[in-house]
C-alpha cells in the first residue's frame, strides 16, 4: 500500500467522523429523537436535558457538551448507576489509553528514529511505511537491542497495568453460607446425579435452557464449536479476498483485469486505501452476532454465560481470521514471485512479513474507530426505523425507547483485537501507536455516552468479563513476544532471539501466579463473607425477607399469576385514564 492510499483512507475515515459527530450532537438535541439516544433514562422517566424552547437556535446548533459529559462521569458513578460489568468495558478503553499513551511516548521518541534511520536513502524509500519498521533496519546491526529493549519494557509495562487493574472486581455477593457450601460440595457419589452451582441474578436466569438435561450439554456444546469452527474457515474467503484488493500492486500481476480500477485518477488509491478495511468491516459486523445465536444453543443456564462464551468465541475468531490469516493471506501474494525466482530469498521475505501489514491495520484502525464509533454514537439504523415508524404511523406512533442490552459480545472482543494488534505491532511498526491512542480515546467517550443514555445492563456478573480479558491481552502479549523471537532470528541476532525466551517464562509465570491468586474471586464465594453477611442480616431482620424475595424471583415465569394492573415500565398503556 503506498502513501497515498493511506492518506485516502485516513481522510476518508476523519471526513466521516467530523460528519457523523456534529450530526449526532444536533440530532440528539432533537426531543423527537429521545427513543434512541436517551433510551436508558427515557425508560426510567428520568427527567431529558432538553430545552424548553422548540424554536431555540441552540437545538440546531454542534456542540461537545455530550463529550465534556463523559469525560466528567466517574467510576463510581458507573458502577452504583450501572453495575459492575459496564465499568469493565471502561477500564477495557481506559487500559489501551494508559498502555499506548506509554508506549507510543517511547516508541516515536526512541524506535521510530532508530528505524527510520537505519539504513541510507535509496529511490525514495523513506516515503513508504517500511522506512518506519522494523524492516528498514539492517540484518545483524546492533540497532535490534534497542527493539529488545523495548520489547521487554512494554511487556512489564503492560504486566504492571494487569496486576494494577485486578483488585477492581474484587465484590461482596448477597449470598448466604449454605448457599455457598452447597454450590461447592459434592451432594452424592454420583457426580452427575445431583450438580449445584451458584445461581445467577434472577434477571440473568435462562429460563429456556433449565430444562437441558446437563448430560447433553456436552453434545450441545461440540456442536457449537464445530459450528464455530467451520464459520472460522469459510470466512477466510472474504478475508482473502479483502487482502488481495489490499495488495493491488500484486493483484495487477496476477489478474490483469483489476488495471482497470487505474482509468479513473485517485480510485486506486480509494480502493486499495479505504475500501479493504471497509468490506471488512462489513462482515466482522456479522460476526458477533452468528456467534452469540450460537451460544444460545449451547445449553448456558443464563445469559451472561451466553455472552461470556459468546464474547470467548468472537474474540479467537477475529485473531484466527482478522489478525493471523490477514498477515498469511496478505504476505502470500508478496512471497509466490520470491518462491517461484528465488527460492532462498524466502527466508528473509517472512522477516518483513508481519510488518508489511503494518499499513493495513493502520486503516483497520482507522475505520473500526473513526467510522465505527461514530456510527455506533449515530446509531442510523435506529434512525431509519424511526422514521419508518413515523411515516407508517405518523402521530399515532408509539413513543417507547429504543433500549437495548449492553452488547458485551460485540464490544469487547473488537476492542481486545485492536488491543492484541497494537501489542504486536508496538515493536515492529510504533508508527501505528498514535493511532492507536485516538482509538481508544473516542471509543471511550463513546461508550460512557452509550452507557448512560442508551443501553441497559439486563444483568450483573460483578466483573466475571475481567479475567476473560486479562487472558487475551497477556495473550496478546506473549504473541509479541514470540513475534519477535522470530524477527530478531531472521534478522541474524540469535542472542536477541535467546534473550526473549525467559521474557516469554516471565510472563507464563505471571499469568500462573495471576490465576493462583486472583482467579478463585471471580468463581467461589467464601464461607467466611458468606457467614458474615447472614450475621449482618440477621442482626437487621432481614434475613427473611430475602429468602421470600429469592423464592418469588426465581419463579419460573410460566408459574407467575399474571398482573392485570398498569406496571411501572416506559410501555404506553392500552386504555390512558
Amino acid at each position: 500500500m503506498n502513501p497515498h492510499s493511506l492518506l485516502a483512507s485516513a481522510a476518508i475515515n476523519i471526513g466521516l467522523a467530523l460528519v457523523t459527530l456534529p450530526l449526532f450532537s444536533v440530532l440528539k438535541k432533537q426531543p423527537s429523537n429521545a427513543p434512541i439516544y436517551y433510551a436508558r433514562p427515557l425508560s426510567r422517566r428520568h427527567h431529558l436535558p432538553f430545552d424548553d424552547s422548540s424554536s431555540s437556535l441552540n437545538r440546531f446548533l454542534p456542540s461537545l457538551v455530550w463529550l465534556s459529559r463523559a469525560f466528567r462521569v466517574t467510576e463510581d458513578e458507573i458502577v452504583q448507576a450501572h453495575g459492575l460489568d459496564a465499568l469493565v468495558i471502561i477500564r477495557l478503553f481506559k487500559f489501551g489509553i494508559k498502555f499506548f499513551t506509554v508506549c507510543s511516548l517511547v516508541g516515536l521518541v526512541v524506535l521510530l528514529p532508530t528505524n527510520y534511520g537505519a539504513q541510507e536513502v535509496q529511490n525514495g524509500s523513506y516515503f513508504t511505511m517500511d522506512s518506519f519498521t522494523i524492516s528498514n533496519v539492517k540484518r545483524g546491526s546492533n540497532r535490534l537491542w534497542v527493539h529488545f529493549a523495548f520489547l521487554c519494557f512494554i511487556s512489564l509495562y503492560g504486566m504492571y497495568l494487569l496486576y494494577k487493574e485486578l483488585p477492581v472486581a474484587f465484590v461482596t455477593f448477597k449470598s448466604r453460607s449454605g448457599a455457598a457450601a452447597a454450590a461447592h460440595l459434592q451432594h452424592h457419589s454420583h457426580p452427575l446425579l445431583w450438580i449445584t452451582e451458584l445461581a445467577p441474578e434472577p434477571r440473568d436466569v435462562s429460563w429456556r435452557n433449565m430444562r437441558v438435561s446437563y448430560r447433553v450439554v456436552p453434545l450441545y456444546k461440540l456442536g457449537v464449536l464445530i459450528a464455530a469452527s467451520l464459520l472460522t474457515v469459510f470466512f477466510a474467503i472474504p478475508v482473502t479476498a479483502v487482502q488481495g484488493i489490499a495488495k493491488y500492486e500484486k493483484l495487477k500481476q496476477w489478474f490483469p483485469p483489476a488495471r482497470a480500477v487505474q482509468l479513473i485518477p485517485g480510485l486506486s488509491s480509494i480502493v486499495t486505501g479505504y475500501l479493504p478495511s471497509a468490506v471488512l468491516k462489513g462482515f466482522i459486523y456479522i460476526v458477533p452476532l452468528t456467534m452469540f445465536a450460537m451460544a444460545k444453543i449451547a445449553g448456558c443456564i443464563a445469559r451472561s454465560k451466553e455472552e461470556i462464551k459468546a464474547c470467548n468465541m468472537v474474540f479467537y475468531f477475529l485473531v484466527g481470521n482478522v489478525f493471523f490469516w490477514s498477515v498469511l493471506s496478505g504476505s502470500l501474494l508478496d512471497l509466490i514471485g520470491q518462491f517461484i525466482s528465488h527460492p532462498k530469498n524466502v527466508p528473509s521475505q517472512l522477516a518483513g512479513a508481519v510488518s508489511a501489514q503494518v499499513d493495513f491495520f493502520v486503516t483497520y484502525i482507522l475505520t473500526d474507530g473513526l467510522s465505527g464509533f461514530s456510527l455506533e454514537l449515530l446509531q442510523p439504523g435506529m434512525l431509519i426505523w424511526d422514521i419508518l415508524k413515523s411515516c407508517v404511523h405518523g402521530c399515532q406512533r408509539e413513543t417507547s425507547p429504543y433500549l437495548y442490552s449492553l452488547p458485551y459480545f460485540r464490544i469487547i472482543p473488537l476492542v481486545s483485537l485492536s488491543v492484541l494488534i497494537g501489542i504486536v505491532y508496538a515493536v515492529v511498526a510504533p508508527l501505528l501507536l498514535p493511532f492507536l491512542i485516538l482509538y481508544f480515546c473516542l471509543g471511550y467517550v463513546v461508550y460512557v455516552n452509550q452507557i448512560r443514555d442508551v443501553y441497559e445492563t439486563t444483568y450483573e456478573t460483578c466483573g466475571q468479563y475481567w479475567p476473560y480479558i486479562h487472558h487475551y491481552i497477556l495473550l496478546a502479549i506473549i504473541l509479541m513476544q514470540i513475534t519477535m523471537v522470530g524477527l530478531f532470528g531472521l534478522k541474524l541476532k540469535p542472542a536477541a532471539s535467546i534473550s526473549t525466551i525467559p521474557l516469554i517464562l516471565f510472563t507464563w509465570m505471571f499469568n500462573e501466579y495471576c490465576k493462583m491468586r486472583f482467579l478463585p474471586s471471580f468463581h467461589h464465594y467464601t464461607l467466611q463473607d458468606a457467614a458474615e453477611n447472614d450475621e449482618l442480616d440477621e442482626k437487621c431482620g432481614l434475613l427473611e425477607l430475602h429468602y421470600e424475595n429469592a423464592i418469588n424471583a426465581y419463579c419460573p415465569p410460566g408459574l407467575r399469576p399474571v398482573n392485570f394492573m398498569a406496571s411501572e415500565s416506559s410501555s404506553t398503556p392500552l386504555v390512558s385514564s
